[in-house]
């Protein structure tokens, strides 16, 4: 078996070119989760504790007890989604009509301008607008007339008029509005609690490696059954930075039956 284990790594040598396709599995059911196929790196290491065994004069080392192995797995995408941050944050993604805060800037026509909120969020009344004179950066005194019914969902659109207000003037309005689907978009709300981690799932990355014999293609299957992500995560939001990357790191967790934390296949040569 050592002769043919020599033989082996000569014939079969190879080289890793690139970085995974992975795709994550909920581990029991093996349905299919999220594809993460534009990874900038792909990266496993291997971390391992072990205790001493020293005795003698010099205390020489005797022997040692390795046990804790941990793979540690780093991924970092070039491109994210709602639904891939919702897996690396653990949160949840509602998609559909949702509310926001808008901000609109007008200038004064007239003493009585009618000015249109669009989006204005339901059942929105006159102590949820704030208008400030940005001339003067004093509240603007007013009255609301709300020409159209607000109340109702089929109503998008509604008037404020102004009373009062000096032409020239520019006012600076804040309401929540509420973002509904246009031309084909759907808006999308992703919400992260304070009891949201993110679960444990199935990896499985297919790569190429590339053989030194025959300088032929090897696809690859990398597996590891029970993938924990890690719950730490940050935003590089910079103006002249680099683009932005997205992290998807964490450590293999030990399968129960198996006590498997990762295997490798190779599948295919061409």
């Amino acid at each position: 078996m050592d002769a043919l284990s020599i033989l082996k790594h000569n014939t079969d040598r190879f080289g890793m070119v690139t970085v995974l396709n992975v795709t994550l599995y909920e581990p029991n059911t093996n349905e299919p989760l999220l594809e993460l196929e534009t990874l900038k790196l792909s990266n496993i290491s291997f971390d391992g504790s072990q205790k001493d065994a020293r005795g003698g004069q010099d205390a020489g080392l005797l022997l040692q007890y390795p046990y804790g192995r941990t793979a540690n797995i780093e991924m970092q995408d070039a491109l994210a989604s709602m639904e891939s941050l919702s897996y690396l944050w653990g949160g949840s993604v509602v998609e559909g009509p949702t509310d926001y805060h808008k901000k609109l800037v007008h200038k004064v026509l007239t003493a009585t301008d009618i000015i249109t909120l669009d989006e204005l969020k339901t059942g929105v009344v006159e102590d949820s607008l704030t208008i400030i004179n940005k001339t003067t950066g004093e509240h603007v005194v007013i009255t609301t007339d709300y020409t159209t019914d607000y109340v109702v969902d089929t109503t998008p659109l509604t008037e404020v008029t102004l009373i009062g207000a000096t032409v020239g003037e520019e006012l600076i309005i804040y309401y929540m509005a509420t973002a509904q689907e246009a031309n084909g978009f759907m808006p999308k709300r992703l919400a992260l609690t304070s009891e949201d981690f993110p679960k444990v799932v199935k990896l499985v990355g297919k790569t190429i490696v590339i053989e030194q014999g025959s300088s032929k293609k090897v696809v690859v299957e990398i597996v590891i059954p029970r993938f924990q992500l890690n719950s730490n995560f940050a935003f590089t939001m910079e103006a002249e930075g680099e683009i932005s990357t997205f992290d998807f790191s964490g450590v293999a967790l030990v399968e129960l039956e198996t006590k498997e934390i990762i295997t490798m296949t190779n599948l295919s040569r061409s």
